[in-house]
């Protein structure tokens, strides 16, 4: 029973051993958790506020530790804080680190860091630009999301992935630039992002997310590149404002109402072989009323597609002199307006001869 006893208490001992060994130490107001050699910067129930200088080392107990890390929620809901100054030491940046503080408008990410948490930017609405350093490769599922006063932000050549809901609710992106890179934009990517006017997905990029670009309401331009391969599910989904798009001929599906509830006047698929659609890819008002222009000589294989047929209106495009020396065809100008292109056996070119301009003040028109 004794030899029971002492080895109960042999093991409360140890436990409260670990536990102080464990616990956050404070020097200057921060506190760090110390492994080896390095120290992190780690959460504690305090409320940081106003300008915050992480130190590239510090010392405790006569050895210095190399301030290597940002802990998960370190600085979580620090509402007061208002600048922080991350070290060239630091090479990772936890989840959640700086969520929700709202007084912080900015922020410099020193190259020594290569990857933030999930999350670690979320609800920051104060926060109005931020610079990605060159060596990020990934920008964390949720990084920014939420954050409406952020109105730029320059995304390196480095980062290849852009993670689930990264911009999910920047309603004061306007634009922005994808490096190529980048190759996959995920989930909820820059959905409800309602400021932003336009995009230019590069070739990089193999495919789009679901939900990716739903509700960006003022998106009235995008460029995708030629190796996209998957448009996901509600990708752009009542992007409203979206009246014309191309669909390259590297696209071989489009998922399920990826562009319903998008006024389109045009849309234009280069591909021969019809991509696959999914339920309600297009909306049944896209499918009466816009114009769907395909590759010369593919009327068949889309007018009886078991899904594309229901287009009402297919419009074959040369591309080519031959093509254009055959039979008329239609060229897409702009959004709002279309030529007729023939080939002028004269000049030995091909020449537009009308063109045709939509008036949207026309009570009859279809948008209306």
């Amino acid at each position: 029973m004794k030899k029971n006893y002492f080895s109960l208490l042999l093991a409360l001992l140890m436990s409260m051993t670990a536990t102080l060994a464990s616990a956050s130490t404070e020097i200057d107001g921060i506190y760090y958790d110390f492994s080896g050699t390095e120290a992190s910067v780690t959460y504690e129930n305090t409320k940081y506020a106003g300008d915050i200088i992480i130190p590239e080392s510090v010392s405790y107990n006569g050895t210095t530790y190399s301030v290597t890390s940002i802990g998960n929620y370190a600085f979580s809901g620090c509402t007061g804080l208002t600048s922080i100054t991350i070290p060239n030491s630091v090479t990772s940046i936890g989840g959640h680190v700086f969520e929700y503080c709202t007084g912080l408008t900015s922020i410099t990410i020193p190259n020594s860091v290569t990857s933030i948490g999930s999350a670690a930017f979320l609800g920051c609405t104060g926060l109005t630009s931020i610079t990605i350093p060159n060596s990020m490769t990934s920008i964390g599922n949720y990084a920014f999301r939420g954050c409406t006063g952020l109105t730029s932000i320059t995304i390196p050549n480095s980062v290849t992935l852009i993670g689930h809901g990264a911009f999910w609710g920047c309603t004061g992106l306007t634009s922005i630039t994808i490096p190529n890179s980048v190759t996959s934009i995920g989930d909820y990517a820059f959905s409800d992002c309602t400021g932003l006017t336009s995009i230019t997905i590069p070739n990089s990029v193999t495919s789009i997310g679901n939900y990716a670009f739903q509700y960006c309401t003022s998106l009235t331009s995008i460029t995708i590149g030629n190796s996209v391969t998957t448009i996901g599910d509600y990708a752009f989904q009542y992007c409203t404002g979206l009246t014309s798009i191309t669909i390259p001929n590297s696209v071989t599906s489009i998922g399920n109402s990826a562009f319903n509830g998008c006024k389109l006047r045009n849309l234009q698929v280069k591909s021969k072989t019809p991509p696959t659609l999914s339920t309600g890819s297009f909306s049944e008002q896209t499918q009466y009323h816009t114009i769907l222009y395909i590759p010369m000589g593919s009327w068949d294989a889309y007018a009886y597609n078991n899904a594309w047929y229901k287009f009402i209106n297919i419009r074959e495009t040369a591309t080519t002199l031959e093509e254009a020396t055959s039979m008329n065809a239609y060229t897409l100008m702009d959004t709002k307006s279309f030529s007729y292109a023939v080939y002028d056996p004269v000049n030995g070119n091909i020449r537009m001869v009308s063109s045709v301009t939509v008036d949207e003040s026309d009570p009859n028109h279809c948008w209306q």
